[in-house]
């Protein structure tokens, strides 16, 4: 591949090539950084940015205004424009989840899940507004949960299609 070069959109004093690397006004390459999360982060005009945004950003054209921009072999540290695409969230999850990226699951598999699969059919079967046993609020304390959670449960915002 040969390497282009092209102003950053938004900080022209700087170059970011089709490879992944960023030039300052000198013509010194930058060194990134680890954002903790896997993502190389570069800091331009005292702003950090992350890597892939920004090559995705001077190199592909966002025809759709998708808001994400995905790692194709899902390599966080691959910045290279060949391994960019815009996506929206839900492409970038489906692509993290085909992939084994993501080793959260949906539902009790989640690592962020408070409730177990049977405690979320018991809500949905039991809930009786205004009921003293089976309200909202009466079953987030059975379960430890806030009445926000039930409720989401109950419409659908988590555990969607369990």
């Amino acid at each position: 591949m040969i390497e282009q070069w092209k102003p950053v959109v938004g900080n022209e004093n700087y170059l970011v090539s089709n490879t992944g690397k960023i030039k300052n006004g000198q013509g010194d390459i930058l060194l990134g950084s680890d954002d903790g999360r896997g993502y190389i982060r570069v800091c331009l005009n005292y702003k950090l940015k992350r890597l892939h945004r920004v090559v995705a950003t001077a190199f592909l054209v966002n025809k759709e205004n998708k808001s994400e921009v995905n790692h194709i072999d899902g390599n966080k540290k691959n910045n290279c424009v060949e391994n960019l695409e815009w996506s929206t969230r839900k492409e970038n999850m489906a692509h993290a989840f085909s992939n084994k990226l993501c080793v959260n699951g949906f539902g009790e598999k989640s690592a962020r899940s408070i409730l177990t699969a049977d405690q979320v059919k018991y809500i949905r079967d039991n809930c009786k507004p205004r009921s003293k046993e089976f309200s909202q609020t009466a079953l987030g304390r059975k379960f430890g949960v806030t009445n926000s959670t039930v409720w989401r449960v109950l419409n659908n915002d988590s555990w969607v299609g369990q």
